[in-house]
Parts: structure tokens; sequence; C-alpha cells
């Protein structure tokens, strides 16, 4: 054990084994060696990261969007309504593209 010891200390300059997470110190009871034992964790630790990295971004493509994102730009029937004569003019075209989503 001194010599993993050791071989941390000269490989993790920064870390404290007391820093190490439980995982680490089971991997260590069950033979592995200790750096051997860090390093699975932190590619497990990783790997995790990785799924949730993936599943963020597939979630993300298939969500709707933001309220704010999907509004801008969508003017309501109850705003055109309220608008002057001279104000639809100048609003025309998004007045058009609004309509549809009219119920």
């Amino acid at each position: 054990m001194r010599d993993d010891l050791a071989e941390f200390r000269d490989l993790y300059p920064d870390r404290s084994p007391d820093s190490l997470p439980d995982a680490v110190w089971e991997d260590v009871r069950n033979g592995i060696p200790l750096c051997a034992a860090v390093a699975l964790s932190e590619r497990r630790r990783a790997r995790l990261e990785e799924k949730a990295e993936a599943a963020n971004r597939a979630n993300a493509s298939r969500a709707a969007g933001s309220v704010r994102e999907a509004t801008d730009g969508f003017l309501s029937a109850r705003e055109v309504r309220a608008m002057s004569p001279a104000e639809v003019r100048e609003n025309y075209k998004q007045i058009m593209l609004s309509m549809p989503s009219w119920q």
C-alpha cells in the first residue's frame, strides 16, 4: 500500500487520498491498485457525464422550445383588433403569418 500511495502522490500531486470517493477504496479492497482504481473512477464519471450530455442533446432536439421563442413575431387577434389602421399596414406581414394560429 505504501508503494501505491507514493505512486498516487506522484501521479496526482494536487489530490489528497482522503478526497477519493468510496468506490475507489472499494476497488482497492478488491485488489485493484490505487492509481488504477482512481483512473477507473474517473473514466466511469466521464462516461456518465457523456451519457448525460447525449441525453440532454437528444431531449433538446425533441423539445418544443421556449414559449418566448415560439411567440416572437406572433400577433394575437386581440392585438390586431387594438391596432390603428396605420399599425395594421405596418404589421401586415406579421398579421398574415399570425392568422393561421388564431382560433
